[in-house]
């Protein structure tokens, strides 16, 4: 999983009575404003969260992403304790914002080392 809002979503939730915000993400924005845990999938799986929290390439970082405390690590959109799921195989963070983070090369490395081993 990719910077998964397992938690839900506490920027969602802080926005979720904006009209914009409702008109753009519908029920889907709705389901992540309520922090509802997501089930864990029936398969092995792990999770890679990001932790750039500001990038000109990711208009929420550098819009909503701001209402994040200081110190509480996030990529712009989410934080990292927001993507953790009991189950987990395994856990790791990248220096990536949650837009692009599927595009780091270095995830790309992580994902395959995980297909293989079962692990990062």
């Amino acid at each position: 999983m990719l910077a998964p809002p397992n938690q839900g979503s506490q920027l969602a939730g802080d926005v979720a009575a904006n009209p914009l915000f409702r008109w753009f993400y519908g029920p889907a924005g709705r389901e992540l404003a309520s922090a509802s845990r997501g089930p864990a999938p029936p398969a092995a799986f792990a999770v890679i969260a990001g932790t750039r929290s500001r990038a000109l390439t990711n208009p929420t970082s550098w819009t909503a992403g701001r209402r994040f405390p200081p110190g509480v690590a996030n990529d712009g959109t989410i934080t990292v304790a927001e993507t953790r799921l009991d189950g987990m195989a395994d856990f790791t963070c990248v220096d990536a914002t949650h837009t692009w983070i599927m595009n780091d090369a270095r995830v790309h490395l992580l994902v395959l080392r995980c297909l293989r081993d079962g692990r990062f």
